[in-house]
């Protein structure tokens, strides 16, 4: 059973029944309170670094344009990585360097569809990107990223959605997180990494958690845990962007009643609690049982 919120506001009670040891945990203090509408967009950003063999060989052109909309003499001499995935899942890598136009070409890389090329930028520290394929037939391909300068304001900034997927493992629950932000600013938010107190949005999850991680597009982002917090520090993309992570708590031994809060820094507009593993319940005041969640 998959519980969601039957409005996005108010308080609600967690209880979690797991099966054939029948334990009961109770999860409260959940914190959800209503936010504006959706932005929707999409930002993306490819890692950085890579030990891949160069990309399949051909006679293929693909020229990268790099914009920066304020100041282009900015857009010369900025490292480029692209990024070869071909069907059978073989990977392919080279660099490159933009000229005084803010433009460089990639020659002699195949022509192959079915070969998704993903253009890296790095632009102040902060990775910009973009993907491309070639069309049947084509042999040359063009791709134009836009870089900015980050801001540290976070006006604009709104949590979509907290989606919390709980799945039991021996003596403990592992957790797996997803927080859908959007960036109506029209500019990538990064905050200093150096003041460890500041952040883009908080998620407390008490002092108890383990094996805390970044997952998914977040390994490189500024997701650290400290204190009982998650804080987000960076970049957030204009658009809309997942912030992916996971953890444990550990289910005393013979404990039947598990109690732990799962909190909100900032407002909300819906929540997502869904239970991983089969025979798991959860339900609380407030939610709604589905089992198509979108």
């Amino acid at each position: 059973m998959n519980p969601v919120p039957s409005r996005a506001s108010g308080r609600a009670r967690f209880l979690a029944r797991l099966p054939v040891l029948a334990t009961r945990l109770a999860l409260f203090a959940l914190f959800v309170f209503a936010a504006a509408a959706a932005h929707p967009a999409h930002a993306q950003h490819p890692g950085t670094g890579t030990n891949a063999p160069p990309p399949p060989p051909g006679n293929g052109e693909l020229t990268v344009q790099i914009l920066h909309p304020a100041d282009p003499s900015q857009a010369a001499g900025i490292d480029l990585a692209l990024y070869a995935l071909s069907p059978d899942g073989t990977p392919g890598f080279v660099g490159g360097k933009t000229d005084a136009e803010g433009r460089y070409t990639f020659r002699g890389i195949s022509t192959d569809p079915g070969i998704v090329y993903l253009i890296g930028a790095r632009f102040h520290e902060i990775p910009f990107g973009e993907r491309t394929t070639f069309a049947a037939g084509q042999s040359e391909a063009r791709v134009e990223i836009e870089v900015s300068e980050p801001t540290e304001r976070v006006d604009g900034v709104e949590v979509e959605e907290l989606r919390v997927r709980v799945d039991w493992m021996g003596d403990r629950l592992v957790f797996q997180e997803v927080l859908r932000l959007s960036n109506a600013s029209g500019r990538v938010i990064r905050l200093p990494t150096d003041d460890p107190d500041r952040s883009i949005v908080v998620r407390p999850l008490g002092p108890d958690v383990r094996d805390f991680s970044a997952a998914g597009r977040s390994i490189s982002d500024g997701l650290v845990l400290k204190d009982g917090r998650v804080r987000f520090q960076g970049p957030l993309y204009p658009g809309e962007q997942r912030v992916e992570y996971q953890y444990t708590r550990r289910i005393p031994e013979d404990t039947r009643t598990l109690r732990f809060p799962i909190e909100l820094g900032s407002p909300a507009r819906r929540v997502v609690v869904v239970a991983g593993t089969s025979g798991l319940e959860i339900s609380g005041p407030g939610f709604v049982a589905s089992n198509d969640l979108q």
